[in-house]
């Protein structure tokens, strides 16, 4: 998961920051991860999706 979230904060370090999808990934910016047991898959290979929500309003 830390390879997925690196990822979509900082996709390309010569990027300016605008360029990237969060700015950082501390509490402020990123819920999560919160990882969720799928659907076995029969190749017998390991399979790992990323799901990303942007919310709108402020949790409580």
């Amino acid at each position: 998961m830390k390879a997925y979230v690196d990822g979509i904060v900082t996709p390309n370090p010569r990027l300016r920051k605008e360029h990237h999808l969060l700015p950082d990934d501390d509490n402020e910016q990123l819920l999560g991860p919160n990882p969720v047991m799928g659907a076995s898959v029969s190749t017998g290979f390991a399979r790992m999706s990323l799901v990303s929500v942007e919310l709108t309003n402020v949790l409580t």
